[in-house]
């Protein structure tokens, strides 16, 4: 790991002489082409401005992507957490030093830039209140460690329809992208999810490669709960395997009047068989109740 980190740190400073070594190339080949094409002196200024501005910015797109790399790599070192809001800020002193040195360049007063900028500020402060309050959220959900890349969750809030469930595929400043249990791609945003949203990582505690979770059945009172838990607890068992299911843990979990509840935690492999677990589960417990049923009734009939 500090390998990988020492590797990135080599090609930033491999980026910086390569830096150093183009803008002298560049500064050479201005002389020949003065020499050769005496026609173009006179938009020679604008020719520096804008190769020195395609060096900057490409080479602020090389530390960035370094950036980035590094970044990656550091996460997995410290378990996974994701740097994605560390990472904007760099970015954006990258790519700000890079517009600072094409103005410096082209000769530009910074001083009325900065001023005019806080003018401009104040005023899309007020225009760009919400956006700015997603970025901020944003930026502290992406760096606080709540939710991390790849990783199998279970989002509830009162501002959703229904809960999601899947898996992070990326957190970004807006939006948190996650692939749904039914292969859908969801932009959840950042500001909902920061300030009303309760997360349940789904990694099984006793094996991190392994996630679980939970479903709640409910069933009429007619049939004695026991006998249908042991026949379908049987069942459930012999047929576990199929969908990716390791094990699994059923419990009567609430008698009611008219409906008794059968809570089942399964522990599976693959967050994309997860619907395959949950319909097999609940089909097995329904088949048991109505065998259960069946059977009470036709010993009434006799």
């Amino acid at each position: 790991m500090a390998t990988s980190i020492r590797k990135e740190l080599q090609m930033i400073l491999l980026a910086i002489a390569a830096l150093v070594a183009l803008t002298v190339l560049i500064q050479y080949l201005f002389q020949y082409l003065d020499l050769y094409f005496p026609s173009l002196t006179q938009y020679d200024i604008y020719i520096h401005y804008s190769t020195y501005a395609v060096i900057i910015f490409g080479f602020a797109v090389v530390i960035s992507h370094i950036t980035k790399n590094a970044l990656d790599i550091l996460s997995e070192k410290i378990g996974g957490r994701n740097l994605n809001g560390l990472y904007t800020i760099l970015r954006a002193i990258i790519y700000g030093s890079a517009i600072t040195v094409i103005l410096l360049i082209m000769g530009i007063s910074l001083t009325g830039a900065i001023l005019g900028g806080t003018v401009g500020g104040l005023i899309l402060s007020f225009a760009l209140q919400n956006t700015i309050s997603s970025v901020l959220s944003g930026l502290m959900l992406s760096s606080s460690g709540v939710l991390k890349p790849k990783e199998a969750v279970y989002i509830f809030s009162w501002m959703f329809d229904n809960p999601v469930l899947g898996v992070v595929k990326d957190i970004r400043i807006l939006t948190t992208q996650i692939k749904s249990i039914d292969g859908l791609i969801i932009d959840l945003p950042s500001t909902a999810l920061l300030s009303s949203s309760q997360f349940t990582d789904l990694t099984y505690p006793g094996d991190r490669k392994l996630l679980s979770h939970h479903i709640l059945m409910g069933f009429a009172v007619d049939v004695p709960v026991w006998e249908m838990m042991e026949i379908g607890t049987k069942n459930l068992e012999a047929a576990k395997e199929t969908v990716g299911i390791v094990k699994f843990q059923a419990n009567f979990q609430i008698k009611g009047f008219n409906t008794n509840s059968i809570k089942v935690v399964f522990v599976f492999k693959d967050m994309s068989r997860y619907n395959d677990c949950v319909n097999l589960i609940n089909t097995i417990y329904e088949k048991a109740y109505w065998e259960v049923k069946n059977r009470m009734l036709q010993q009434q009939s006799r």
